[in-house]
């Protein structure tokens, strides 16, 4: 099991808010066990940590070097990220309670691993692989993605 580190820079003394709007790149951080939010997309400069975050007009994206890297080495990489415009950011993560209101709401759990046959994230309580590009909005909390179409 991965120890998790405090985070040394809580988004607290900053003003989360003037991030809202932007395009950014999300990945979930193993090393901090918390979302790491990268603005402009993918190659952009880290801005901050989030506990939660939501992304509207949401892209799916996997770098196919990165994965084969990862595959190869038998290690894990950063190359897997929604990407999309910031409209919320928390270090309070969502209860099981409003998660389940989301999923009757519509929302969807998205998954991504790395098995050999899975290229792109996917619905995880599908039966069948089922790869999801884009959504609407998606919420990111706890190590989940729940997506709107």
């Amino acid at each position: 099991m991965i120890e998790c580190m405090a985070h040394r820079y809580p988004f607290s003394v900053i003003n989360p808010t003037s991030y809202y709007g932007r395009r950014v790149a999300v990945y979930y951080n193993l090393h901090y066990c918390v979302f790491s939010i990268k603005e402009g997309g993918r190659n952009g400069c880290l801005l901050t940590h989030a506990g939660m975050c939501e992304i509207s007009d949401a892209t799916f994206e996997v770098e196919s070097a990165g994965r084969a890297r990862a595959i190869r080495q038998g290690r894990k990489n950063v190359h897997a990220y929604v990407v999309g415009t910031l409209r919320a950011l928390s270090w309070d993560i969502l209860d099981n309670h409003v998660v389940h209101q989301l999923i009757n709401q519509g929302y969807q759990i998205i998954t991504y691993n790395l098995h050999r046959e899975h290229h792109q994230f996917y619905y995880q309580d599908s039966v069948k692989y089922s790869p999801i590009i884009e959504a609407k909005s998606v919420i990111l909390n706890n190590k989940v993605a729940l997506a709107r179409l």
